[in-house]
């Protein structure tokens, strides 16, 4: 679990409605997510994304035991909250009404399939993988996936409790799925 200030800052950050950059790589401060927080489950959190220049970025989900820094107020979160209003974005709602006892992770997955919105996956410690949701089970993934230029690239089966982050729509993921469709 997040250490319990990390937690109480994700969930001022949610009330309040205000931007934040969070940091879960340690040895690479360049990887970071930048966004507006959704949602908080016991073992997660979900970011409405924001790019450096102000564009809706999808949603990411991260594990809170893997988040170490988190920053606000800064100029660049301020930048990017200020170009994300002044453009008139707005991420699209697609989730149902989510509960505190709800399964995050399975959630996202369900309405990911519902909407066949692209998803780039980060399996236990392996590298990323990107494809579309074709069967979701309780338990197991069935994911179609595809290359970084959208080419077709197999099939993928996995315990859903070894996904360990979840980006969804993002403006890649957009990209990549023009591409594969």
């Amino acid at each position: 679990m997040a250490h319990s200030k990390l937690l109480a800052e994700i969930h001022r950050l949610r009330d309040a409605r205000e931007i934040g950059s969070f940091y879960a790589n340690a040895a690479d401060s360049w990887q970071h997510l930048t966004g507006f927080v959704e949602f908080v489950s016991q073992e997660h959190f979900l970011v409405r994304g924001v790019s450096s220049h102000g564009f809706q970025n999808g949603f990411s989900l991260r594990e809170l035991d893997e988040l170490y820094r988190i920053e606000t107020d800064g100029s660049f979160e301020r930048k990017a909250a200020a170009l994300y209003k002044l453009r008139g974005q707005k991420h699209t709602d697609f989730l149902p009404p989510l509960t505190p006892t709800c399964d995050l992770k399975l959630e996202l997955l369900l309405a990911a399939q519902r909407r066949d919105l692209a998803l780039m996956l980060q399996i236990g410690e392996s590298p990323l993988v990107m494809g579309f949701v074709r069967e979701l089970s309780d338990d197991t993934l069935d994911f179609a996936l595809f290359e970084d230029n959208g080419a077709p690239d197999g099939f993928c089966l996995v315990e859903i409790e070894e996904i360990r982050r979840i980006n969804c729509d993002t403006l890649t993921l957009q990209d990549l799925k023009l591409l594969a469709r």
